[in-house]
């Protein structure tokens, strides 16, 4: 069955402003959104904190935003932050326009 979005085109979410839902995993949403702050489109990918959000995932949630904090090459997008808000972990990175790497 298919679920429905956890946000909503408009929906202000510490600070970003939803834009477009880019794509969804089993766990997991990807939005294109608005830094408001800082005036830039970014990815933001969110998580719900649901029973199924074990201690495992949590490392390695936690694995994937230690990672990206160190990374620094031209080919990868550039991470930006993470937090946690209304039972959702996120993280936010670089928005890479272009064509969906599963349509090429």
């Amino acid at each position: 069955m298919k679920r429905d979005a956890i946000l909503s085109v408009g929906d202000d979410f510490d600070g970003y402003v939803i834009l477009s839902l880019l794509g969804r995993g089993g766990m997991d949403e990807v939005y294109k959104a608005r830094d408001v702050g800082l005036n830039r489109d970014v990815a933001l990918k969110l998580v719900e904190l649901t029973p199924m959000f074990d201690e495992d995932m949590q490392t390695r949630f936690e694995r994937e935003v230690s990672v990206l904090s160190r990374m620094n090459h031209p080919n990868v997008v550039e991470f930006y932050s993470s937090g946690e808000r209304d039972g959702l972990v996120y993280l936010v990175q670089e928005c890479v326009e272009g064509a969906d790497l599963l349509a090429i």
